[in-house]
């Protein structure tokens, strides 16, 4: 369960999770400081040699650096308790406990027909629209930072990295999964891929926690799913639509698309025997 693309799970299951979430905290909280001051500080002290500096290359990077180490510091201390609630679900489901770990409502009907196997499931990415994206947003984001002090610009900004940094850490899967994704699932095995994970594969023998841990309340158009060995977790993500501006769209149309996401679940509680929890 402690295994994720992006090797936070392997720090915690190396040092456990008391010593990861204190190191986290100890790096989190001089950074909110430090960037607290670094933000303030020009702009209450007016008086030499505050106010030459600030007008200065130096003093404006001064003023950027101390949002983003706010705006990390922050980050850090917000996504603990989060990934603690995960962490510790996962470890509820696993456990002789998992009834106390709700269900999702709507649980998917079993169903091992529901789907015509092998099948591929495939989002592809739409690299114009992802570049021009990506390329845009950070040239605004890094001119605004270079350019100005005011701090209606540079606190939203920093709000904004903060949401960013939260995002990948809280489910990576969201934020940096936001391209292409493969799907292929047979009888033995389900295999997940993306533009970001080569290759993610697990047997549905081995398959101990079948859940939906991000999305579908109504918020998010993106829900994402998960299945966990005890050692290992494979997650997957159902983009509910595509607009105009999506980084990645569906190989078939929207409903066939969904029709088969839908039909994946159906597959999924009938070959694990396991229901759908929620431990969003």
């Amino acid at each position: 369960m402690y295994d994720d693309g992006l090797g936070i799970g392997r720090i915690i299951r190396r040092y456990g999770w008391r010593k990861f979430q204190k190191g986290v905290l100890i790096v989190s909280w001089p950074l909110v400081v430090v960037g607290t001051l670094a933000f303030i500080l020009p702009f209450v002290i007016e008086g030499a040699p505050f106010k030459d500096f600030t007008n200065t290359f130096w003093g404006h990077a001064t003023i950027d650096a101390g949002c983003l180490s706010f705006a990390a510091g922050l980050s850090g201390i917000i996504v603990i308790p989060a990934l603690g609630r995960y962490y510790s679900k996962c470890e509820t489901a696993l456990g002789p406990h998992s009834d106390d770990v709700p269900l999702v409502g709507g649980q998917p009907t079993p169903d091992i027909a529901a789907l015509e196997l092998p099948i591929s499931i495939d989002l592809e990415t739409r690299k114009p629209i992802a570049r021009f994206g990506a390329i845009t947003a950070w040239l605004l984001f890094a001119g605004m930072f270079v350019t100005t002090r005011n701090a209606f610009v540079l606190l939203p900004l920093a709000l904004v990295t903060m949401g960013i940094i939260v995002s990948i850490v809280r489910d990576h899967d969201v934020a940096l999964g936001a391209g292409g994704q493969q799907v292929r699932v047979d009888e033995d095995e389900m295999i997940v891929s993306s533009d970001r994970t080569k290759r993610d594969a697990m047997m549905w023998d081995d398959v101990r926690v079948f859940a939906l841990i991000w999305g579908g309340n109504g918020i998010y158009a993106t829900k994402v799913y998960m299945l966990s060995s005890g050692d290992h977790e494979v997650r997957w993500k159902h983009r509910l639509r595509t607009h105009w501006y999506s980084l990645a769209a569906p190989t078939t149309s929207d409903e066939v698309y969904n029709q088969q996401m839908n039909a994946l679940l159906s597959y999924a509680v009938a070959r694990t025997g396991l229901p759908l929890l929620d431990m969003r």
